[in-house]
């Protein structure tokens, strides 16, 4: 509420450069890092066409993976930085995007933004009036919701801690395949909503769009990292100096939890969590699958799995 009085005064501007100064005072010397790192991008890109990427993943696919890769090419990411103007305020779907994120970006250098928005008609054209590229990050289902479980548990602050943080892992997994949410009043079973999320997204195919797998990386990080610079038009030259810069980072960060990882301020926030390729084979009991089956059969199954 408070949020919105400032917006219906100051419009999201104000908004934006009150976001930016929290940012400055909790963190200065982070600030003028990041602030530094992106005028040396724009400075390098400023004779490349401009171009704005949209990464659109399904929760825990690998899409803080890839906003990380294109954290080390000259592309700057519009929701964290001071030299685009980004309005995320009154959209339609806490995860949807809208005219106003893209109206200032376009027109700046190289940008890239990630989110977890589901397909839409409306989506789709606000990217194709914007000439966006769209990376979409896409995970076997069953390894995404193990991954989840994990994210829930140790994220405090997120909305289902509290149903799943004194469960054990079996009963986190059913809980989380049978809970709902609620988006725009209407109340909708999360293991739909991702279904569809998948299905949806792969029913699209156009030139301005590529999908990637999460497996993929898992079983060939060069040609992964290779395959998303490419689509970039970035130097893919570089794959190999970027996957030791996020060797050496995820190094530097092996000791610290989730949750720290989590709440860490501007690009030093976190979500990734390497998990492994069919990893949902070790939690997914006969009680989980029985449950899981029970909304997603086995024919539609092939829809939302790596193949």
């Amino acid at each position: 509420m408070i949020i919105n009085a400032i917006y219906n005064i100051g419009g999201f501007k104000f908004l934006h450069v009150l976001r930016r100064i929290k940012f400055f005072l909790n963190s200065p010397i982070q600030f003028f890092k990041e602030l530094l790192i992106d005028l040396k991008k724009d400075f390098n890109s400023k004779k490349k066409r401009p171009q704005i990427i949209w990464c659109a993943g399904i929760p825990k696919s690998g899409s803080t993976l890839i906003e990380e890769i294109f954290n080390e090419t000259d592309y700057v990411d519009l929701s964290k930085t001071s030299l685009r103007w980004f309005n995320n305020y009154k959209l339609d779907n806490p995860h949807g995007i809208s005219d106003q994120m893209f109206f200032y970006g376009y027109k700046n250098k190289l940008s890239f933004l990630k989110t977890h928005s589901h397909y839409s008609k409306k989506y789709y054209s606000i990217a194709k009036k914007y000439n966006i590229k769209i990376i979409v990050s896409l995970r076997d289902l069953r390894d995404a919701l193990v991954s989840q479980v994990y994210h829930i548990k140790n994220d405090k602050k997120h909305w289902q801690n509290k149903h799943v943080k004194d469960l054990n892992f079996e009963n986190s997994l059913i809980y989380l395949i049978n809970s709902s949410f609620k988006i725009n009043g209407k109340k909708t079973k999360v293991l739909m909503y991702y279904y569809n999320w998948i299905k949806d997204w792969k029913l699209v195919n156009e030139k301005n769009i590529i999908f990637v797998w999460y497996e993929d990386y898992l079983k060939n990080p060069n040609r992964y990292t290779k395959k998303i610079l490419n689509f970039a038009d970035n130097n893919q030259n570089n794959y190999k100096k970027i996957l030791r810069k996020l060797k050496s980072k995820r190094n530097r960060d092996k000791n610290l939890t989730l949750f720290q990882k989590l709440y860490s301020l501007g690009r030093e926030k976190s979500t990734f969590r390497e998990g492994k390729m069919r990893y949902y084979k070790t939690y997914f009991t006969p009680k989980v699958e029985k449950e899981f089956l029970k909304i997603i059969n086995k024919r539609k199954l092939k829809n939302v799995i790596y193949r």
